[in-house]
C-alpha cells in the first residue's frame, strides 16, 4: 500500500505473514530507504495478533475529517483483522491495535470513505468463494454493519482476490485481482 504525506511516498509491505515493514522515498518508483531499521507492525505490537493470524496485507486510510491516519492489516480468521493508528510521521504506531470481527474474513482489508460512511472492504476466505465484501460504519474503527459484495471472485482467477475501491479525477474505480491474461499467455499468474 502507498500513501502520499509531507512531500514523502510510504510504501507498507506485508513480511510472509509475520509482520508489516514501511519504506520511504521522495518519488513512486524509488529508491525508498527504511526510515525505522525495523519493522513497523510484529506479534509484539499490543493488540495485533490473533489465532493463527496473518499480520500482512496493509492497507494505509487518511481521514479527511481529521487527518488521522489508519493502518488496516491482517488474515486468516473472522476475527483476525486489525486496525491501529499511525503517528503523523507515518512510521510509528500510535496506541494499540483494535481487533475487528469480519464475516468470513480471509485477507485484503481495504478501506475507502464516501459521503461520510466509511466502507471496509475484504476477501472472503475460499470456502466463501473469495469474493470481495464489504461492510459500513460511521467510524473507521469500530461499529461495522455488513453489507454484501462488492464484487464476486472473477472467472478462471484460481486464487486469492484483493481489491481497492478509489476516486480518480471524480470518478470512482473499482481495483481487483484478475488473472485472465496472464492464464491467456500461458504465464504463471502467481505473486504478480
Amino acid at each position: 500500500a502507498l500513501a502520499q504525506r509531507n512531500g514523502r511516498i510510504y510504501m507498507y509491505f506485508g513480511n510472509n505473514a509475520n509482520g508489516i515493514g514501511v519504506v520511504s522515498s521522495t518519488s513512486p518508483t524509488g529508491p525508498f530507504t527504511d526510515p525505522r531499521g525495523s519493522a513497523l507492525v510484529t506479534a509484539s505490537t499490543p493488540g495485533a495478533s490473533g489465532t493463527n493470524s496473518w499480520l500482512f496485507d496493509p492497507s494505509i486510510f487518511i481521514d479527511d475529517n481529521d487527518n488521522d491516519i489508519y493502518l488496516y492489516f491482517g488474515g486468516n480468521g473472522d476475527n483476525n483483522a486489525r486496525v491501529i493508528r499511525l503517528n503523523s510521521d507515518m512510521v510509528s504506531v500510535s496506541g494499540s491495535a483494535i481487533a475487528l470481527s469480519i464475516p468470513y474474513f480471509f485477507e485484503a482489508s481495504w478501506m475507502h470513505k464516501r459521503d461520510g460512511v466509511y466502507y471496509l472492504s475484504y476477501s472472503t476466505n475460499p470456502d466463501n468463494g473469495l469474493r470481495i465484501d464489504y461492510l459500513t460504519s460511521s467510524s473507521p474503527t469500530s461499529g461495522f454493519t455488513p453489507r454484501g459484495t462488492v464484487g464476486p471472485q472473477p472467472p478462471s482467477n484460481g486464487n486469492n482476490n484483493h481489491a481497492a475501491i478509489f476516486v480518480y479525477n471524480g470518478v470512482w474505480y473499482h481495483a481487483y485481482h484478475n488473472r485472465y491474461v496472464a492464464n491467456q499467455t500461458g504465464v504463471p499468474p502467481g505473486y504478480k
